[in-house]
């Protein structure tokens, strides 16, 4: 593997650039669906992992019209309403 300083700037970007399109591709993939009682609290994504993955659904869908998340497993702090405050 070549050094950091090695990798032009411009090739770094191409890199996160390619990484977000696979991980918005992934994002739009989820249905949002979610039958009660069959949900994780946080895991907004129903991928059956809480990672880093759930707050960037949620945050999708508030802020730029992503996907639907299942409701109740995005409401992290359970106060019935899907905001900011969930993602975090």
């Amino acid at each position: 593997m070549t050094p950091r300083a090695a990798v032009p700037p411009r090739a770094r970007r191409v890199h996160r650039v390619e990484l977000l399109v696979v991980l918005l591709i992934l994002i739009a993939s989820i249905d949002g669906r979610c039958e009660a009682g069959e949900f994780v609290r946080g895991d907004a994504n129903l991928d059956g992992l809480v990672d880093v993955a759930d707050p960037i659904h949620l945050l999708s869908y508030l802020f730029s019209g992503g996907p639907a998340p299942c409701h109740d497993a995005s409401d992290g702090n359970d106060d019935g309403v899907l905001d900011l405050a969930d993602g975090i």
